[in-house]
Formats: C-alpha cells, sequence, structure tokens
C-alpha cells in the first residue's frame, strides 16, 4: 500500500514538472522568422474567415481570437500603419466602407459669409425672413437674423424659428463665432435636409425689450461713476428682472448711492434720443472717452468699432441692443451693494415696469 501511494506521488510530480517545463522555451531552439509568423498569422485568419462566413467553424469548434499583443510580439517590431490596422479590424469586416461614408456626411461646407445682424439696424423689429446656410448638429446658421448672439454683459436672445411649414423650434440661445457667423442653437433636434430653406426668425420680443431697457440705463449709470466718482466697470451682468455692474471704486456709502440714483434719474427723464454709429479702429483707440472698462475688448467688425451715444450726455462703444429713448427706461433704484474687494464694489439695480416699452435697437 505504502509502495502504491509513493509511485502516485512520483507520477503525480513528474506530470507537473513536464507542464512547467513546457511553459519555457527548450534549448538550443530555432528562433522563429518573424516572416513566416506574419504569413502563418493571416493564412490561418483567411481559414477561420472563409469557415465563419460559411455557417461556422468546422466541426462545432469556435474560431480562436488573434490576441493583438501577442501577434505584435510574434511578429516583431510592428509599425504605426499595422497598429492602425489592428484598431479598425475591430470594428468587424466589410465596415470601412461605411465609416468612410458617415466620415463623408459629417464634413459640410461652412457659410463663407459672416450673418447680417439686422439688431444692428434701425427700425429692424423683432422678426425677420431668412434662409438656413449651415446646419451643425442643433445649431444652425442663417445668412441674417434678428438675433442678438450675447456680449458687453447682454444676455443672448432666445425665441422661434419656423422652417418652411415645418412645425416652429424653440431656440435656446445664440452665439457668434470667430468668424462672425451667428449660431442659433436649438431646443431639440431639427429635421434632415435644412440648407437652403426659408425661415422665419421671431425673437422673445418681451425679454430682449426688459434687456434692452437695463443696457440702456446702465450706459447712464456707468458714465455718471466715470465722470463723477472714477469709477471704472469692472464687470457686468444684465438680467430681465434687475441687473448688477461692478466698479472700481474705493468706498460705496448709501449717501453715495442716493447721489447715482437722483443723477441717473435726472438724465433719464429728460428724454435723450439714443441712436448708433461707427468709427474705425484707429480713431477708437485715440478717444479715451469712448470707454469705460480697462481689460474689455471693443466691439471691432471689419476694422469698424460701433458707438451708442444718448446724445447731448454720453457716448461709448457698445455691440449691444438700446432703447431709442431715455425716457423709455423706466425709473431706477440701486437695490443692493456688496463689497467685492478693497477697491470693487457692486451695485445691483432695478427698474419700474411704469413706463412705456420702447421698439429698442
Amino acid at each position: 500500500m505504502a509502495r502504491a501511494l509513493d509511485r502516485r506521488h512520483r507520477s503525480v510530480e513528474e506530470r507537473a514538472d513536464r507542464g512547467h517545463l513546457r511553459g519555457r522555451p527548450r534549448l538550443g531552439a530555432r528562433r522563429r522568422d518573424p516572416r513566416r509568423a506574419r504569413l502563418s498569422e493571416c493564412l490561418d485568419s483567411r481559414g477561420r474567415d472563409g469557415r465563419v462566413a460559411r455557417g461556422g467553424p468546422a466541426g462545432g469548434k469556435r474560431p480562436r481570437r488573434s490576441n493583438g499583443a501577442a501577434h505584435r510580439r510574434r511578429a516583431g517590431r510592428a509599425g504605426p500603419e499595422l497598429r492602425r490596422h489592428a484598431e479598425l479590424s475591430q470594428v468587424g469586416r466589410g465596415a470601412g466602407t461605411q465609416v468612410r461614408a458617415v466620415a463623408a456626411s459629417s464634413v459640410r461646407s461652412r457659410p463663407t459669409v459672416a450673418t447680417t445682424r439686422l439688431y444692428l439696424e434701425p427700425e429692424h423689429g423683432f422678426e425677420a425672413d431668412a434662409r438656413v446656410v449651415e446646419v451643425s448638429e442643433r445649431a444652425l446658421a442663417f445668412d441674417r437674423t434678428c438675433f442678438y448672439p450675447g456680449g458687453g454683459g447682454q444676455p443672448a436672445d432666445d425665441g422661434t424659428v419656423r422652417i418652411g411649414d415645418d412645425e416652429p423650434l424653440a431656440i435656446v440661445s445664440t452665439h457668434a463665432d470667430a468668424d462672425e457667423i451667428v449660431w442659433h442653437v436649438t431646443q431639440s433636434s431639427p429635421p434632415a435636409d435644412l440648407l437652403g430653406r426659408p425661415a422665419k426668425l421671431i425673437v422673445n420680443k418681451a425679454r430682449r425689450l426688459a434687456l434692452t431697457r437695463y443696457h440702456t440705463v446702465l450706459h447712464v449709470l456707468n458714465t455718471i461713476a466715470l465722470r463723477d466718482y472714477g469709477g471704472w466697470i469692472t464687470g457686468v451682468q444684465i438680467g430681465v428682472d434687475q441687473s448688477r455692474i461692478d466698479f472700481k471704486l474705493d468706498a460705496l456709502s448709501a449717501a453715495l448711492c442716493a447721489e447715482l440714483e437722483g443723477k441717473v434719474n435726472a438724465v433719464v427723464a429728460r428724454d435723450h434720443a439714443v441712436t448708433a454709429y461707427y468709427v474705425s479702429e484707429e480713431e477708437f483707440r485715440a478717444r479715451d472717452d469712448l470707454r469705460r472698462t480697462l481689460g474689455a475688448k471693443p466691439p471691432v467688425s471689419n476694422g469698424r468699432v460701433r458707438v451708442v451715444e444718448i446724445e447731448g450726455f454720453d457716448a461709448q462703444a457698445c455691440g449691444g441692443t438700446h432703447v431709442e429713448t431715455t425716457s423709455q427706461v423706466g425709473r431706477f433704484a440701486i437695490v443692493r451693494t456688496e463689497n467685492k474687494g478693497r477697491i470693487n464694489k457692486r451695485l445691483y439695480v432695478r427698474l419700474d415696469d411704469t413706463r412705456p416699452r420702447a421698439e429698442g435697437r
């Protein structure tokens, strides 16, 4: 009995040793030729592909998976082309044409002409007929637009667009790119085949007018702050219900806020006309009176800077929308202040709704 157990134990050890040696290269074994290895792999994969195409592996066995890393180790040094081929092959055979077709379909010709901005023109209104010139996922570009794309603290417009006889699409945001193309971002995905189709753009009028009133009154405020108190603008955010503006000021008291309120409302009540014109970039840089901030870049377009003038009171560089006369702004009040630093003071301002609204420009 003991002899039998001993023989059985030695047999198990011998089998374990043989398995261990099988995983190590034999001494004196000839190295495998990398070219022969590549050829063998290709022939083997062709054979497997042929069996799969005819309805499954022969003999009911599953085809062996090719290990890309092991293949590169056996074949020697693999260049970038081989690595790219290995990555693409995981997509599936026959998918190359489909991938190229998708890539080609995603390449579109960009509009070569900047969007005509109707909101900059007098009597522009809040609706416009346009034509679709570019589509990029949920963003649409038109040859002309009445939508303000945002800037100078004034948020971008929202509204709707109706393309042909389709249902209106909600436009939730707009922005301009470096080529001065204005993009209109829709809430839902637009239908296909929109290029060249006519469209009707409609701005959210109530929202735009509220932002326009605040933008104009902030021009009055920042001019008084700089002229009488040396306060340069350091930040601004225009809203529908209230707005905020930051000034570089050493001190801000309740008495000073009362002075500012009185002076702003006096200017607003005089019913100054508000107009816009353009000067060259060179002229703008020579005129410090057109600046209200030390850091922001001027609204330069085609070598020109737009200037908004409150006639008889102020002129400053601005690309935003404004009322036609100051009396259409309403009564101004400073409702809250914050100290945002040693010389940075924030004012929260509000307008009442008792005055008639302007169509704006």
